[in-house]
């Protein structure tokens, strides 16, 4: 009988990428905390001064502008007058929220897609995607902003799926598990090379193509 056994390396990227999943609700946890910390500065401010359509900003001893509330959302600046955080409603008029790192530049995004979807990004120093969270899927990225790994869901029949992608956005391997388990290989052009796994009769096989599409091997 074949051994189908997950190999070593393919189980360790799937602890990491659990591990992974551990952290980002540890950090959507804190973000939403700290929307909420923040929009009740901004409501007790307002509920102080006179409601204008003027900008509302709140300064600190210094004179520096730290808190903002104008007509788009919630602005919070740090003391080099940095934005690092913002609540907003974009110019698809779906609502933001943002943080940035010490240098202004955004790593952290939450947002509603144009389509009404709920979406969270997080952006390297270089302003390159590296990790994108939506309903479907999880996205991870490569330095050059490449998507290079997929977890998630299929879309013609929502089924678990890890798929592995090449730099020219070509899939490489993917595991998937619908009505039946299995592995498919591809090549370098993106052409399906390679299977291994159970059918949906619930039988077990392999079979090999080469570039032709002409099967090469096969078992049982």
């Amino acid at each position: 009988m074949a051994d189908f056994s997950i190999a070593p390396e393919i189980a360790a990227r799937i602890e990491k990428l659990e591990r992974e999943s551990r952290t980002l609700r540890r950090v959507s946890f804190v973000t939403t905390l700290a929307l909420v910390a923040v929009t009740a500065i901004g409501a007790a401010a307002v509920g102080t001064g006179t409601v204008t359509s003027k900008p509302f900003t709140i300064v600190d001893a210094s004179g520096h502008a730290r808190v903002k509330l104008d007509a788009l959302g919630l602005h919070v600046f740090d003391a080099k007058g940095r934005e690092r955080l913002s609540a907003i409603v974009n110019q698809f008029n779906q609502p933001a929220f943002r943080l940035a790192d010490p240098t202004g530049l955004v790593r952290f995004r939450a947002y509603i897609t144009p389509g009404n979807d709920p979406s969270i990004k997080f952006e390297d120093s270089k302003n390159k995607d590296r990790m994108w969270l939506d309903l479907s899927s999880m996205d991870f990225y490569d330095a050059a902003g490449n998507d290079r790994l997929i977890v998630g869901m299929t879309d013609t029949d929502p089924s678990p799926i890890v798929r592995f992608i090449s730099p020219n956005d070509k899939p490489m391997l993917s595991l998937e598990a619908g009505n039946a388990a299995f592995i498919r290989l591809f090549d370098s052009s993106g052409t399906k090379r390679g299977y291994f796994g159970m059918y949906d009769d619930g039988s077990s096989g392999a079979q090999f193509w080469n570039a032709s599409g002409s099967s090469t091997w096969s078992a049982p």
